[in-house]
């Protein structure tokens, strides 16, 4: 009996950029490095698919997305005021990242990561 902890989809914007869009963790879950093996995931895409470059955005609002990003050695690429009348003062916030296109480099990166296994979620 297994249980979703955390999403991630990306989309492949050009042949050298993949955007991450969607990552969400449980909040039962988060600290537990689940982000960043969904993230390391789209590292291996990019490195098969030849993407030397990963961008993500969220909202300045998103305090704990921000921290993250810059944790995981992400770089801020630009901030841009929301658009939409209901939003006012809340900026989008670009982060992008370089990654190995070569994907024998990011596998041995993923099996240090899985070495770290994730805790086993049952259901009560």
């Amino acid at each position: 009996d297994e249980e979703v902890v955390g999403t991630i989809s990306y989309l492949k914007e050009s042949d050298d950029l993949l955007e991450i869009f969607r990552l969400s963790t449980d909040k039962d879950h988060r600290k537990a490095g689940v982000a960043s093996k969904l993230v390391a995931k789209i590292e291996r895409v990019a490195a098969v698919l030849k993407c030397p470059r990963i961008k993500a955005e969220t909202s300045s609002a998103q305090e704990p997305a921000l921290k993250f990003y810059v944790r995981n050695s992400w770089r801020e690429h630009a901030r841009n005021p929301h658009t939409g009348n209901f939003l006012h003062g809340i900026e989008l916030v670009t982060f992008l990242k370089n990654v190995s296109t070569d994907p024998d480099c990011s596998a041995k990166e993923d099996q240090q990561r899985d070495r770290k296994t994730l805790p086993v979620v049952k259901e009560k």
